[in-house]
């Protein structure tokens, strides 16, 4: 039954959301999405990179999945995925910033695809495979995730119903306190709940609050840092971000790799708060891989829609 009168709630423009329609899934997180995914295949077994963040791995092997991991060489191709016909592949747009083309070719190569677009959520979807974007990474949202693919609502009815309300509190909070003292601890509470929720339907406010997102404006603040960022950094990067780019893409971060362990903490101390992605792999993959390599040098500088070329000028200054 509708309610009529009482409190206000937040007030937040209605009608922009960017995935709707039949062929879309509204979930909690990005690691349940992949999930999702993955059980839409039907396949009995997914292939997944080493090169990712670990909760995915986790989640999975939570849901009891037969999980096989493989390797890529410096240029994100993959080396050794033989994947069966009733396996799945996940294949990750790294840092959002390999186009949908590029995707769609490795794509081609595979049954039962699935492109982690988690870090690239205006990467178009490509067919014939289940797209999952992440949208806590380019909207300030508590989480929330989409699949897209042909009839990728299908189990939803079955997930519970997720609330975010509980542990929103941190969005407000990095207004009035920053990212530090109140504001961490906040986040951190959510970051719990996050990362010991089972699968669920997107919550309410997540979705209200992702229909009300500027998405266009996010999209041009974070293309035209991104170009900015390359000019700076273009000539110190051991790793080529415009490799598989094209006009279409909207990057999370510019991806910055300098062999230089100290950058880090310089970065830190400074109040750039990002940290290696994904550092744990340098304590399980040899050294002469490819996927070490990058989790002990990578900064994915941040470029999102809250800042400028001064910004980004700034952690210039800082690595030197």
């Amino acid at each position: 039954m509708k309610e009529i009168g009482s409190f206000i709630e937040l007030e937040l423009p209605k009608g922009r959301e960017w995935y709707k329609g039949n062929s879309v899934a509204r979930l909690n997180t990005g690691r349940a999405a992949i999930w999702h995914a993955f059980r839409l295949t039907g396949a009995k077994a997914i292939w997944i990179p080493y090169y990712q963040c670990e909760t995915v791995r986790e989640f999975l092997f939570r849901k009891g999945c037969s999980v096989k991991f493989y390797h890529q060489d410096a240029s994100f191709t993959p080396t050794d995925l033989e994947p069966s016909s009733d396996e799945a592949v996940l294949l990750v747009n790294y840092y959002g910033v390999m186009s949908s083309a590029r995707m769609s070719t490795l794509a081609s190569n595979y049954n039962h695809v699935i492109i982690d677009n988690c870090q690239a959520f205006f990467c178009e979807p490509i067919k014939d495979a289940f797209n999952v974007y992440s949208a806590r990474k380019f909207v300030g949202v508590a989480d929330g995730a989409y699949v897209v693919g042909d009839n990728a609502n299908k189990y939803v009815k079955e997930y519970p119903q997720g609330y975010s309300s509980d542990t929103a509190a941190f969005l407000l909070k990095r207004i009035e306190y920053g990212c530090e003292g109140k504001g961490y601890e906040a986040r951190s509470i959510n970051e719990n709940r996050v990362d010991t929720e089972d699968i669920m339907k997107m919550s309410f406010l997540t979705r209200a609050m992702l229909d009300g997102a500027d998405y266009e404006s996010v999209k041009t603040k974070r293309i035209e840092n991104f170009h900015y960022a390359v000019e700076l950094f273009s000539g110190i990067n051991c790793l080529d971000p415009l490799k598989y780019s094209d006009n279409s893409i909207v990057p999370m971060v510019y991806p910055l790799v300098i062999e230089d362990d100290s950058l880090l903490e310089r970065l830190l101390a400074k109040k750039h708060f990002q940290g290696h992605w994904w550092y744990y792999i340098t304590q399980e993959l040899p050294e002469d891989t490819f996927e070490h390599w990058l989790s002990r040098y990578i900064i994915p500088v941040t470029i999102d829609q809250r800042y400028g070329s001064g910004d980004i000028d700034y952690i210039r200054s800082i690595v030197g």
